[in-house]
């Protein structure tokens, strides 16, 4: 069959429009995923032009690219257009559940394991984006222009050198705004490293040294992850997270403002763990000072040992004398092996080796927990469940709310069962023995995002932190207690935890400074900064969530903080964040006949079901919070049975004194 210059022609027509069409779905695949990153508008619009213009031209000289060129040319192009296609997609992803490209996030992906990027993926990844990246590959597959076009013309077409030439310096223009702040970071990442090196490197080699402690005992330091102190009932949550550290409350001591250093594992226990989190200490860590100082020291974990590169924190866990990792399968492979109670045995014999009868050693053990990682759902025992339903919209009201709170709450629980028993297997011990328990960062289950630091939360650095000693150790140790029991309502961060833990094993050093421990009267007051100071707790910043600098604002009031209140907190969530920062609470009321007293809510707002009864019992650990009751229904005909109703509450709540009613004038 002869082909016409006509038919020519048609083909090359249909070429040019399937590749146009490919370009374009480049140019909107590419403007999407480059859109809320780093530079201006225009950088993004540049590097998007770039990049469509570059695959454009490819598609062209493949389509013109005579047989014997075509298909070598298909091998190479393919796997690279598809890593271009990877790349952008996760980059879009991340911007858009994430945030910036920050170098926190490169840290995170530099101490990764496969359990936890899968997990990450997977929290990612709904339907609808895999709908649409189905999508964009079948768009792309189609209009890409398979076929050889007939005809020389194509591939020395000046258009199309003169596409291919744009596109690659546009791309390359946009690299200084979008990819220039990812090569700092990685720069930033590396000195850090390096840094980190050098300390564990000095220790190794015996530099630490010096260092001497009259301390007789045992000290376990439990360190919990991603656990968020508004998560804990001994925290005054809703919910009954923490029935053992409650029964125990007037043993435990509860310190209620610390925060951490990060909300990233390995950055915040290198702060932590280590001089490199602040001060002017000579570079050092905890784990090297207590053995310079005749301590024996063990790390049990139940985390990842190796991640991508070996995981920092596992770098000084090896400092120890004895270094159990217990779940082998994290880090290597997609499932757990062990949940955080195969701690406690190992744990025992530790504690049996350090109280030996006429061998007594002092101790300093590390048990490091993996619970509160997500997924929630993965790492709490069937039979160690509790809670079911959700907080419901009593809790949430109008928000949506997520689906896995329950199994975070069960995984604070199942954590509460742990401590009480290390504290059971550590009272044991003859001699003065305590335990210190904090989590490495918080977590922000109820907002959805993890402890993503680019989604940066107040849940995310607010941290449990809390003390246990038995008998020997308060009688040994007197003004250690008294000391901690004075500092327990003081700011502090985990970026001073090293002065902590140094002070209290009575360890002598240059490095440890006691005006930086809570377990020293002389405890100085500090700036608290985390992420690496981008937030600044102790003042408002534009980085600070709006929780923290409402606690900057407030206690800016200084005499007047008791007179500013909070509106509007009626349901439980918002009076759980209200009442850690203000002094009183607006609750709205309506007189249920029905029910013979109040449920919380605004008409015309439909009522969630929250009774005041409820609200009230949610701040019952709060004894000194006042509220204002903006009672909207009040009339002559209900008055009666509604103060009946608050004196049925004033018995059980104390509410006299420390309330004031509103109603309408013409209600009485």
């Amino acid at each position: 069959m002869k082909t016409t210059s006509q038919d020519i022609r048609a083909t090359r027509s249909a070429t040019l429009l399937r590749a146009a069409l490919y370009g374009a779905g480049w140019l909107a695949l590419a403007w999407y995923c480059l859109k809320g990153g780093h530079g201006q508008p225009l950088d993004h619009a540049v590097g998007a032009a770039g990049l469509a213009a570059v695959h454009l031209a490819a598609a062209l000289l493949l389509a013109g690219a005579p047989r014997w060129l075509r298909v070598p040319g298909l091998v190479l192009y393919a796997p690279l257009a598809a890593a271009t296609l990877l790349l952008l997609v996760f980059h879009g992803l991340y911007i858009g559940s994430g945030g910036m490209v920050s170098a926190d996030a490169l840290r995170a992906v530099a101490q990764t394991d496969p359990a936890e990027a899968l997990a990450y993926v997977e929290r990612l990844v709904s339907l609808f984006d895999m709908a649409l990246a189905a999508g964009v590959l079948v768009l792309l597959g189609a209009s890409f222009p398979w076929r050889p076009t007939r005809g020389a013309g194509l591939v020395a077409n000046t258009l199309l050198v003169a596409t291919g030439a744009i596109g690659l310096a546009f791309a390359h223009a946009s690299t200084h705004s979008i990819l220039g702040p990812i090569e700092s970071y990685v720069a930033e990442y590396r000195d850090e490293m390096q840094a980190f090196d050098e300390l564990v490197a000095a220790a190794r080699l015996g530099n630490v040294s010096g260092a001497s402690s009259d301390f007789d005992g045992t000290v376990v330091v439990v360190i919990g992850e991603s656990v968020a102190r508004r998560h804990m009932g001994r925290y005054g949550y809703w919910r009954d997270t923490t029935p053992y550290l409650e029964a125990r409350e007037d043993e435990w001591i509860a310190f209620s403002d610390v925060v951490s250093a990060h909300s990233h594992t390995v950055p915040a226990l290198k702060a932590a763990l280590t001089s490199l989190g602040g001060g002017d200490a000579p570079p050092t860590d905890i784990l090297s000072l207590a053995r310079s100082a005749g301590f024996r020291t063990a790390w049990i974990s139940n985390q990842n040992e190796f991640g991508v590169w070996d995981n920092g924190i596992t770098v000084v866990a090896r400092l120890a004398d004895e270094t159990r990792f217990l779940s082998h399968g994290v880090g290597r492979s997609f499932a757990r092996t062990d949940f955080d109670e195969a701690i406690l045995p190992e744990l025992r014999a530790v504690l049996a080796k350090a109280t030996a009868e006429g061998n007594p050693q002092r101790t300093l053990v590390f048990a490091h927990l993996f619970t509160n990682h997500w997924p929630y759902c993965s790492n709490v025992p069937e039979e160690k469940r509790h809670f079911e339903g959700g907080l419901g919209p009593r809790f949430f009201g109008a928000a949506r709310e997520p689906h896995d709170v329950d199994c975070y709450d069960d995984g604070v629980r199942y954590t509460d069962w742990l401590l009480e028993r290390i504290v059971q297997m550590t009272g044991e011990a003859s001699g003065p023995a305590a335990v210190l328990y904090l989590s490495d960062h918080g977590e922000a289950p109820l907002l959805g995002t993890g402890h993503d630091s680019s989604k940066h939360s107040a849940y995310h650095i607010d941290i449990p932190f809390l003390f246990w000693a038995n008998a020997a150790f308060a009688e040994r140790y007197p003004e250690k207690l008294a000391a901690a029991r004075a500092n327990a309502g003081r700011p502090y961060t985990t970026a001073r935890l090293l002065h902590a833990l140094g002070d209290l094993l009575d360890i002598r050093h240059a490095a440890v400074d006691p005006t930086m421990s809570l377990f020293s009267r002389q405890l100085a007051d500090a700036p608290r900064t985390s992420l690496h100071g981008a937030i600044r707790l102790d003042e408002w910043s534009k980085n600070n969530d709006f929780r923290e600098n409402a606690a900057v604002n407030a206690r800016a009031l200084g005499p007047l903080r008791p007179a500013v209140w909070a509106h509007r907190t009626n349901t439980i969530g918002a009076l759980m964040e209200a009442s850690a920062v203000f002094a009183g609470v607006e609750l709205d009321v309506v007189f249920m006949d029905a029910q013979r007293c109040f449920h919380v809510f605004h008409p015309p707002a439909r009522d969630r079901g929250l009774s005041l009864e409820e609200a009230l019992a949610a701040v019952a650990k709060r004894p000194g919070l006042r509220f204002w009751l903006d009672w909207k229904n009040a009339t002559p005909q209900n008055l009666e049975p509604a103060l009946g109703c608050l004196k049925a509450l004033d018995r059980r709540f104390g509410l006299r004194g420390r309330t004031l009613v509103e109603t309408s004038s013409g209600a009485v």
